[in-house]
């Protein structure tokens, strides 16, 4: 395998996954929207962030003279339905969504523009994208990274380049044993582009140019994306 400096890192970069975004207001028809009273916001959430904002809300109630009532339903599940309950009142207040459906959630009007108090909290890159024409559409929530996982009973050091990796790979201890020349010194899940962007990066390709805003300018084709295609081809060939 050829060795390219641009892919020396194993970690990957950072990505913000969701966001905390508020419902636009509505003239509210629905049963749920009459039987609020103006001092309870309803927060919709995965069940598995439930207990976290149960955790959190009394302090928030006290600081603000409102209820806050939980409500337990997929993040996909209440996205579905907003474009018909929000209109109605019947939508969460506060809810979850992935960062990549603000801009367009913003541009209908179905999500409100929020100012983040703990801004300075953010990175400018986070802030970015939950930013449509300059106005601020949601609070970053969740912001996630790709990591490496090893066994420290075969591996005394976690890898730190590609280089070492490589040499995992060769290392006859990893071979598998039902297909000759296969090894599992190393596994990754190029085909899944949340996991490959990584690598494609490294050999400075991209999606959109100009820092992702150009979208007339393609990077997935440039002469550095076409290497590191064939550089993970390479990898493929010694996979199971």
């Amino acid at each position: 395998m050829s060795w390219n400096w641009k892919k020396a890192s194993v970690i990957g970069t950072l990505s913000l996954a969701s966001v905390l975004t508020l419902t636009a207001c509505t003239s509210g028809g629905s049963k749920d929207a009459k039987e609020r009273d103006g001092k309870t916001i309803v927060v919709s959430v995965d069940e598995g962030y439930a207990d976290y904002i149960k955790s959190i809300k009394g302090e928030f109630e006290k600081e603000n003279k409102v209820t806050v009532k939980v409500k337990k339903e997929g993040m996909m599940d209440t996205l579905d339905k907003l474009s018909t309950d929000g209109p109605t009142g019947a939508s969460p207040d506060v809810f979850l969504a992935p960062y990549d459906r603000v801009g367009g959630l913003g541009s209908e009007g179905q999500i409100a523009e929020v100012t983040l108090g703990n801004s300075k909290e953010f990175d400018d890159t986070v802030k970015k994208l939950v930013t449509i024409d300059g106005k601020t559409y949601g609070a970053p929530d969740v912001i996630e990274t790709l990591v490496t996982y090893y066994n420290k009973d075969l591996v005394t050091d976690a890898p730190k380049t590609f280089t070492e990796l490589e040499a995992l790979q060769k290392d006859p201890k990893f071979a598998f044993a039902s297909e000759p020349g296969k090894s599992v010194g190393f596994l990754a899940k190029w085909t899944d582009f949340y996991y490959g962007y990584g690598l494609i990066a490294g050999y400075d390709g991209y999606v959109f140019g100009d820092k992702g805003t150009k979208p007339s300018d393609l990077g997935l084709g440039n002469d550095g994306t076409v290497e590191e295609l064939n550089y993970a081809k390479q990898w493929y060939g010694t996979w199971p």
